[in-house]
């Protein structure tokens, strides 16, 4: 699951840790994820996320793609690099999951 620092995808990465499920947790900044308690072996957070997850766990059930940023303001008056970095997170980051 990407994106669990905070907001929505902290707290799912939460709801499922307190579950028998298992979830890797995963944000840009991994120290970020001291909120998601760890509950016995069910829980991996990581930055590096796939490698890792591969290692443990085998496979990969489920993927949450939850990660996105958005421009503030008029559109139109985005620039290419403010525009390409939006298309990049929220197009080719779920692409490349």
């Amino acid at each position: 699951m990407t994106g669990c620092s905070f907001g929505v995808g902290q707290f799912l990465a939460q709801l499922i840790a307190k579950s028998s499920n298992r979830v890797v947790a995963t944000a840009w900044n991994p120290a970020s994820l001291s909120a998601i308690t760890l509950t016995a072996d069910n829980v991996l957070k990581i930055g590096a996320a796939l490698t890792a997850t591969l290692g443990r766990f085998d496979h990969i059930d489920v993927l949450v793609e939850n990660l996105g940023c958005m421009l503030i303001g008029d559109t139109e008056a985005a620039g290419d690099e403010e525009a390409r970095a939006l298309i990049d997170t929220n197009l080719w980051g779920v692409v490349d999951m």
